[in-house]
């Protein structure tokens, strides 16, 4: 008898997806929106419902909600913000928030666990009084208390361990993902890359000729580009000639602006929507971030053919140990940061070839549909 074969076809699906406050250059903004426009892709209806969008409306299959703001302290919105979104949640297939809101299906953690982060900057009396941090935390214990159905995403190992240990969260609640990252970041050919590479430093005023680092990130303190300036300065000093220059691309405080001000071999871009031609431009990134759950820049830097030193905080380290090898130990220590500047500069080429080796063999744009399967039960 022949053999049938039958096809589960699913049908498109009504998703909502929470985020607080939408601005371009977040990472975790980037990554919600990068997941709405892959199910609005693949014919998912979805809506981003948020209290703000600071951005030319999305593609199609996408619409945005926006809730008023409540409240005003920011902490106060979020709770507000929290209250107001519930009213949505039965109207849709399925649910997804970005920000620790509880009563959704599914959380993308794109941070770190508040109950373990928090004690180690503030203290008890702090935690346990403050309507900010009290409000951050309660938020976070409804979202993963052993009582709740939200299953969780996580974007770096370390964070199942963190939360089950903060919470007692059953572990078949959570889901690895694989690194997310902007596809526009990946490599061309060598022939466009070395024409866009050539064009972004003629715009910068940098030579053709000239080693260049880059630190990318909104928040460039949380980043350790004070930790970067500091070392190419010393870097710097020791060298006569080749100089090297470095890109800081996001935002910096003003004591930072004028600490870079003071070298013309430091460029401080501000914001910029072309950080894969700038990425084509630099030849390492230096990422000795002070807070980085995973780090979606770092992958997008490897995805580009440049090596990466980071921080052991970065919860994607693992692939830049896999890569330069070159992760600071904690605590940080500027010394060990320098040092490790100078080692990869002294084998680039070699640390070039491995990068490309890496990005080539794996594949950094699997998160989104993973998440859309996991979502609708295929897996």
């Amino acid at each position: 008898m022949e053999n049938i074969h039958f096809h589960v076809i699913h049908l498109p699906m009504n998703i909502l997806i929470a985020i607080h406050k939408y601005f371009p250059f977040g990472g975790l903004q980037c990554d919600m929106l990068r997941f709405a426009q892959h199910a609005a892709d693949r014919n998912h209806q979805v809506t981003i419902a948020t209290t703000q969008w600071d951005a030319p409306k999305p593609s199609k299959n996408i619409s945005v909600t926006i809730i008023p703001k409540r409240g005003f302290a920011n902490h106060t919105k979020l709770k507000n913000f929290a209250s107001d979104v519930q009213k949505l949640i039965p109207n849709f297939d399925t649910t997804i928030t970005f920000v620790r809101l509880p009563g959704f299906d599914w959380y993308f953690s794109g941070d770190d666990c508040y109950a373990t982060l928090f004690p180690l900057k503030h203290s008890k009396l702090l935690l346990k009084f403050h309507p900010r941090y009290k409000t951050f935390l309660n938020l976070e214990e409804q979202i993963f208390n052993p009582d709740s159905k939200t299953s969780i995403f996580i974007v770096a190992p370390h964070q199942q361990q963190d939360f089950i240990n903060a919470y007692n969260t059953q572990p078949q609640r959570f889901h690895l993902l694989p690194p997310g990252m902007n596809p526009n970041c990946i490599r061309p050919y060598e022939n466009s890359a070395q024409v866009r590479r050539n064009n972004a430093r003629r715009q910068l005023g940098i030579p053709q000729d000239a080693v260049v680092s880059i630190t990318v990130g909104a928040n460039l303190k949380l980043k350790g580009a004070d930790r970067v300036i500091q070392a190419i300065n010393t870097i710097n000093q020791e060298r006569a000639a080749s100089k090297i220059h470095h890109l800081l691309v996001g935002k910096l405080p003003a004591d930072l602006q004028q600490l870079a001000a003071q070298s013309k071999e430091i460029h401080a871009l501000g914001l910029r929507q072309d950080i894969p031609d700038l990425l084509l431009a630099a030849d390492i990134m230096l990422h000795p971030a002070r807070q980085e759950a995973a780090g979606s820049v770092l992958i997008e830097a490897i995805a580009s053919g440049i090596p990466v030193i980071c921080s052991d905080v970065c919860g994607f380290k693992d692939h830049v140990l896999s890569t330069s090898n070159l992760v600071t130990s904690e605590p940080f220590n500027q010394e060990q940061f320098v040092q490790l500047t100078r080692t990869a500069l002294d084998n680039l080429p070699k640390l070039t070839q491995t990068t490309r080796d890496y990005a080539a063999k794996n594949d950094f744009n699997a998160r989104s549909d993973q998440m859309l399967q996991l979502m609708a039960g295929e897996q």
